[in-house]
């Protein structure tokens, strides 16, 4: 245990430098979103996605750990809430063309038909 404790620190020491220039704390919410993507995606998970939504949920806590102890303060606010369904479609609905609506811009329509030149 000891070992993997020891290895585990040093390939998080790697990361720490990146934290502390992380002014706005862009890691710790793509992290902590992550995760609640992840949970909320899962309906009746396998026995696998249960051990990846555990190692998820213990690297999140350890990144978590390590942001707040890299940094005194952020810019700016860091919090995120819980994603919540019912709201993230209605947002979805109301701010986002979908592609079969025919006010879909051309050049989006293109690219989903494979039309995209490059």
């Amino acid at each position: 245990m000891k070992v993997f404790f020891k290895a585990l620190n040093d390939e998080e020491s790697k990361i720490i430098p990146v934290l502390e220039k992380d002014n706005i704390g862009w890691i710790l919410r793509c992290a902590v979103n992550e995760l609640d993507w992840y949970y909320s995606n899962l309906n009746e998970p396998t026995e696998k996605e249960q051990e990846q939504l555990y190692i998820i949920q213990l690297g999140t806590a350890r990144l978590i750990k390590l942001a707040l102890e890299s940094r005194g303060c952020f810019d700016a606010p860091v919090l995120t809430f819980r994603r919540q369904k019912d709201m993230s479609m209605k947002a979805i609905k109301n701010g986002v063309w979908f592609r079969n609506d025919p006010a879909w811009p051309p050049c989006c329509a293109n690219c989903f038909k494979g039309n995209r030149k490059n």
